[in-house]
């Protein structure tokens, strides 16, 4: 009987202990509020977004939380995984809520869904201790995300468009693939480490222009035909519902034209027991000069082959950073 009791005794402190760890898991407390006066409790995101798989669709509404305004964030802190505090929540400021709203628009866009539609609602619960909870809750729609139709390099310069145009299968810009932010910025840069590793020493991202044509050709048709309007304004809505755009990358007219010109390497100074501040020119130098370089020294500290064997760059050949 006694071994009957002790487990009915454990079975019920486990039963009493995996409630109370539902109840308190569930529970947070609230710190430092201001009284009678609603703040922010909680932040729901709710986010429809077409034709996106399930974990992208989670690092989507991870990224639009984090463009929460600072005066709407709610920031819940835990201990032991059991006791959650809410320490300092925000006052309710509708300003904020909008502003929050504005911001994950402008996330979205970088996303390439550039028609997002987002909306927000309030809920607020009266607790004791005067406490007026308001819980936020965003409605996002990221609409359909623009999808890229064509790449172009459109580069005046023969050199610079047949670089470009060489190396296309490097670009994460690919057509059928969301256009982004991110993904021009990056293309912007892989062009300018493949101009300037191919001696366009100078070449900057200011000589890169993009440009964006999502022209629908539907609608700059013009027909007689009344059956033939009523085919192109279909067309014309079809393209609305999968939105692409032909993406252009091509050289800003800068004034000044030698960052596009390729630049050789002349002469190879090596200079063994350099001191600082010295200059290659000094006379006091002794010099020998080498077919693909010059040494300049004070004394001769090992055998210049194992300079020649070493040196990767030559004479007349491209500057290249790497």
């Amino acid at each position: 009987m006694k071994g009957n009791n002790s487990v009915k005794i454990s079975i019920l402190f486990f039963l009493n202990f995996f409630f109370a760890t539902i109840f308190f898991s569930s529970c947070t407390i609230v710190q430092k509020y201001q009284k009678n006066v609603p703040f922010i409790f909680k932040n729901n995101i709710k986010l429809k977004a077409d034709d996106v798989s399930k974990d992208e669709k989670a690092s989507i509404k991870s990224k639009l939380a984090t463009q929460l305004d600072d005066s709407a964030k709610v920031m819940v802190k835990d201990k032991f995984f059991i006791f959650h505090y809410l320490p300092n929540p925000p006052v309710f400021d509708t300003n904020a809520v909008a502003q929050s709203a504005a911001n994950m628009t402008v996330a979205l866009q970088n996303l390439g869904f550039y028609r997002p539609d987002i909306s927000y609602s309030f809920d607020t619960v009266t607790r004791k201790k005067n406490q007026e909870r308001v819980t936020v809750t965003y409605n996002v729609d990221a609409g359909k995300r623009t999808m890229i139709d064509t790449l172009a390099y459109l580069f005046t310069k023969p050199q610079l468009e047949e670089l470009a145009v060489s190396t296309k299968k490097e670009s994460l810009l690919q057509p059928n693939t969301p256009i982004t932010k991110s993904g021009i910025l990056q293309e912007t840069n892989r062009l300018v480490n493949l101009y300037k590793n191919n001696g366009y020493y100078k070449f900057t991202a200011d000589e890169i222009r993009v440009t964006g044509d999502t022209t629908i050709a539907a609608l700059t048709s013009v027909s007689e035909d009344p059956f033939e309007q009523l085919r192109l304004l279909a067309e014309a809505n079809e393209q609305r519902k999968n939105p692409k755009i032909r993406l252009g990358f091509q050289l800003n007219n800068l004034p000044d034209s030698s960052n596009l010109q390729k630049y050789y390497i002349n002469d190879i100074y090596v200079l063994p027991d350099y001191v600082p501040g010295e200059e290659y020119t000094d006379s006091n130098l002794q010099v020998r000069t080498f077919k693909n370089y010059t040494a300049k020294y004070h004394r001769k500290l090992f055998k210049f082959s194992l300079l020649r064997r070493n040196i990767a760059i030559k004479k007349r050949k491209r500057i290249s950073p790497g």
